[in-house]
């Protein structure tokens, strides 16, 4: 019998022993204003952070991300495409 179950683990140790494709589907972007969950690449629910509600008339909902912004240690942002 095992002595500590994964759920026990450290998130360093568990991504280290999964050598195979990656499987989650469901990935959350905060801001700092919002939340985006996605599923499978498309939006599917977005939040505000301040009160919790959910947005029901968000732009965002039922697209796809095409892009980012990166932020530099100088101050700098820089747009990443696709």
């Amino acid at each position: 019998m095992k002595e500590r179950s994964n759920a026990a683990r450290s998130p360093q140790t568990l991504e280290s022993d999964y050598r195979g494709p990656e499987r989650r589907r469901h990935r959350v972007f905060v801001t700092r204003n919002t939340e985006y969950h996605f599923r499978a690449g498309f939006c599917i629910a977005v939040r505000d952070r301040r009160t919790g509600d959910f947005l029901e008339g968000h732009l965002a909902l039922q697209r796809r991300v095409n892009g980012g912004l990166r932020f530099f240690p100088n101050g700098g942002i820089s747009p990443i495409g696709g």
